[in-house]
């Protein structure tokens, strides 16, 4: 049995190699770039084995993944490629936000490690999407959340009612021309 090291104690170092030198933390800053490196590598090999050509399975790609680095490595790693990719269109303008808001330091020679470019883009985009939902899998629901829920789901249900239902009195058989395409023809039959 193949063990694998202990990524998910390994720290994230959330500062360049230069502080690092700086500060006498080479040591960490190197644990740290490995386990990213390690994490990054990881993300391809699932990405890889859960895209059939076809579909991809991001509810079987991610959890291992996860369990493996723990939420803020993957996060970390997930949020370097996504910035490096800033431009292009196949991750969603919500991913693109969302690693906007994770500390990762510009460091570029040593970022470029660890970015997941040896998948597709709209891929690497479906992985964070599921990552994300992961994550917020594991957080009580706020009322705020729910609330939000609620009226999104009303709004979808409201939508959907009024195109299956009159909003004008009318007869039966008018309503039916106008839902079903227009009036029903009898057929001879010989």
């Amino acid at each position: 049995m193949n063990k694998s090291p202990p990524f998910k104690k390994i720290l994230v170092y959330n500062d360049t190699f230069q502080y690092a030198k700086e500060h006498g933390e080479t040591s960490l800053h190197h644990a740290s770039h490995e386990a990213n490196i390690a994490c990054k590598e990881a993300i391809e090999a699932a990405i890889r084995e859960n895209h059939d050509g076809f579909r991809f399975n991001s509810q079987k790609a991610v959890p291992p993944v996860l369990r493996q680095f723990g939420y803020e490595r993957v996060f970390y790693v997930l949020a370097n490629s996504v910035r490096e990719k800033e431009w292009d269109g196949r991750i969603s303008r919500e991913n693109k936000a969302w690693a906007r808001t994770i500390p990762v330091p510009k460091d570029e020679c040593w970022n470029a490690a660890f970015l997941v470019d040896k998948v597709n883009p709209g891929l690497l985009n479906l992985f964070v999407n599921e990552a994300r939902h992961e994550y917020l899998l594991t957080k009580p629901l706020k009322v705020s959340d729910i609330k939000a829920e609620a009226k999104k789901s009303y709004a979808v249900s409201k939508a959907n009612r009024s195109r299956t239902v009159p909003t004008e009195r009318t007869s039966w058989p008018r309503y039916r021309r106008t839902l079903c395409g227009g009036p029903k023809r009898k057929t001879r039959t010989a």
